[in-house]
């Protein structure tokens, strides 16, 4: 039996190499245009983002892996942490991956301050970082799982955690916080597992037994133990193949808003569904019942790598979204879509995400155009497709649209990985994105680029599809036969908005029927003369679409007019 194990593991660890080195090699053959030290801007053609380029630093030798935000100097804007994952051709040895600090100016200008917050400290292939107060401090820390050397076919690696002091320094204090075991993690979701209010860790790793998946348990201070005998038998135990059910992917959400944390598990190939276990109240899981995941969309081949939640159709329930490789490297990875039934079940709505290749590791749902559908940011490098923005029209139908919204690099670089966050603190999202270092033709090693792109003018769908406008009371009313009033209103669509036409007024007198004006777009008001004294109109406005995939807004007020009555 253990040498099955053994053998399973080696076997396993050889298809995630592959897989891997797939998307290194790809992705970094696709970032070397060519890759010149420009810093100036560039905007989008419709005008909703800027971007602008900065060199990395040059001690980023690897392939940036994954990207965060996270405080580390307490000045209130978001800085970046990165990971590296070193793989040949670079100048330093394969796996050898440090972490690497920018710090934010609070503009959206990024500097190199490594030495400073982590002072040379490293990780061994780690895909996720995982950014929570662990100690209660006040203080934003930083958990990285790590998967192990490449160079060793995944034999594991010692997790680690970094705990931030007040001097703005992440101290990896892993010796004394952490269980010492070597378990190829790689990724991991945080949260109070057991309601004692403090930040747990899961990590679904692929370690040794009795390494398995397990919980890092929290004692509220920020130490943690080992636990895993609050999970179902088979998760902790080898079955015959020797895989010990792992998965390579979790996170923890309350699927049926009983108010504790259930847990996803994004399944490995060979099996029909997703797993979800349902938290019982004091931490302990246990299977949800059957036909709560529906089947998946890529059958049984299909590896899920990250799973992320939020609630895509707008009905209070949280909705999941997997990163799905099917048959590991034989197709493109894709994303599988399920959406809430209400009541801690799901279904499968894959189809309304278009089939996409994607294959970055920083990826996020995050509100793009600040319209109330959250959307989806990916990526994908493999073929140089760059970023990918799936902008949600409404009710979790999604439409990629990164040529419409992103202007090209100014340098011609692809990048290679990226986050969407507010990175110049004024309320809408941006995207910080990074190529990979690479060695030209005459073996010069030329680092990476960073840009930032600028969200200028959100781009705005609505739920039928534009936003209504806000009504203003005539000033003063009006007056006397043939007066005249002027009716105002405030768009709440983001301008410039290219597909709103124009407006459109109705009003009517008491007892009559509606007349309907036409009023161009960017006049929000309208002159009205020729009324009767002592006579109760009511008025309405609306936005103007297309006429064909961009509808008309509602009426305002839910259709409710205003009124007003002539003296």
């Amino acid at each position: 039996m253990k040498n099955q194990v053994k053998q399973n593991k080696v076997i396993r660890g050889i298809f995630t190499y592959i897989l891997f080195l797939a998307i290194a090699i790809f992705g970094a053959a696709s970032n070397r245009s060519s890759l010149q030290p420009a810093h100036k801007s560039l905007k989008s053609a419709a005008g909703y983002f800027s971007i602008e380029s900065f060199l990395l630093p040059s001690h980023l030798v690897g392939q940036p892996a994954q990207i965060v935000p996270l405080d580390f100097d307490r000045d209130g804007d978001l800085d970046i942490v990165m990971a590296e994952t070193i793989i040949p051709p670079s100048p330093a040895p394969w796996g050898n991956g440090h972490l690497i600090a920018l710090r934010n100016d609070g503009q959206g200008h990024f500097s190199d301050a490594t030495g400073t917050v982590f002072r040379g400290a490293s990780a061994e292939d780690c895909l996720t970082l995982l950014v929570a107060d662990f100690n209660k401090d006040g203080r934003q820390d930083l958990f990285v799982p790590c998967w192990g050397n490449e160079s060793q076919v995944f034999l594991g690696a010692q997790n680690r955690i970094f705990i931030q002091t007040s001097a703005g320094r992440l101290i990896d204090e892993t010796s004394s916080r952490l269980p010492a075991f070597l378990a190829s993690t790689g990724v991991a979701t945080t949260g109070d597992v057991d309601g004692d209010g403090d930040t747990d860790i899961f990590c679904p790793c692929d370690g040794p037994y009795p390494y398995t998946p397990h919980f890092l348990m929290n004692d509220g201070k920020g130490f943690f133990k080992f636990k895993n005998d609050n999970l179902p038998s088979d998760m902790i135990a080898p079955d015959f193949l020797g895989n010990n059910n792992k998965y390579d992917c979790a996170l923890l959400l309350d699927v049926d808003k009983d108010g504790d944390l259930d847990l996803v598990l994004g399944a490995m190939p060979f099996r029909k569904k997703h797993r979800l276990l349902l938290n019982d109240g004091d931490g302990t899981f246990k299977d949800a019942p059957n036909g709560s995941m529906p089947a998946r969309f890529f059958g049984e081949l299909g590896c899920a790598a990250q799973v992320q939640s939020a609630d895509f159709n707008k009905d209070g329930w949280p909705d999941l979204i997997f990163f799905t490789a099917k048959g590991w490297v034989t197709e493109p990875p894709r994303l599988e879509l399920y959406l809430s039934n209400c009541d801690g079940t799901y279904r499968d709505a894959t189809r309304n995400v278009p089939r996409l290749a994607i294959s970055g590791w920083s990826r996020a749902a995050v509100d793009i155009n600040n319209d109330g559908w959250m959307d989806y940011f990916d990526s994908e490098i493999n073929s140089g497709g760059g970023l990918k923005l799936f902008m949600n029209k409404g009710n979790a139908q999604f439409v990629e649209m990164r040529k419409q919204l992103l202007p090209p690099t100014p340098d011609g670089g692809n990048p290679s990985e990226a986050f969407p966050f507010d990175v110049d603190g004024d309320g809408d999202i941006d995207i910080f994105a990074v190529t990979n270092p690479y060695q030209d033709s005459q073996g010069n090693y030329i680092p990476g680029t960073g840009y930032v792109y600028r969200n200028l003018t959100p781009y705005t769908f609505s739920t039928k599809v534009l936003f209504p406008a806000i009504l203003q009371a005539p000033a003063k009313g009006a007056t006397g036969v043939g007066a005249s009033v002027v009716l105002r209103w405030t768009d709440q669509n983001k301008k410039p908005y290219p597909e709103e036409t124009q407006y459109q007024v109705r009003i009517k007198r008491a007892g009559g029927s509606y007349t309907y004006y036409n009023v161009k777009k960017g006049q929000a008001y309208f002159k009205l003369a020729g009324l009767a004294a002592g006579t109760t109109y009511s008025w309405n406005v609306k936005a103007a679409g297309n006429g064909k995939d961009i509808k008309d807004s509602e009426w305002a007020c839910s259709g409710n007019d205003w009124k007003y009555t002539t003296k």
